[in-house]
């Protein structure tokens, strides 16, 4: 059975292009992440890959519960299961995506 586990922070990504191939390249410096795709909505969706995996990762090495603790980030669930299958896992983490060199830019983390 598919399960969600939802967070109550919101990921900062900055892209812009890379000169040399055009692609669009973002980071997350908070997750050290790094994905790149050829325009900004393959990006997004990119991006939600690469976090769930991120995620399942923590998940499968029993570490998410420690990451989640230690960035002060509380999971909306009532708990974190401990034997559902990363298959049947997806993390809603929504992605705030900005360009690099967007003034508008605030301290939001």
């Amino acid at each position: 059975m598919a399960k969600t586990i939802r967070f109550e922070f919101e990921t900062r990504w900055q892209y812009q292009p890379d000169p040399e191939s055009g692609l669009l390249v973002a980071h997350c410096d908070a997750l050290h992440l790094t994905v790149e795709a050829n325009a900004l909505p393959e990006l997004a969706a990119t991006i939600l890959e690469a976090q769930n995996a991120y995620f399942c990762h923590l998940y499968q090495d029993g570490l998410l519960e420690e990451f989640l603790m230690e960035n002060g980030i509380a999971a909306e669930t009532v708990d974190i299961p401990s034997d559902v299958d990363c298959d049947d896992l997806t993390f809603d983490i929504p992605p705030w995506i900005i360009p690099v060199h967007d003034p508008h830019v605030g301290a939001r983390c």
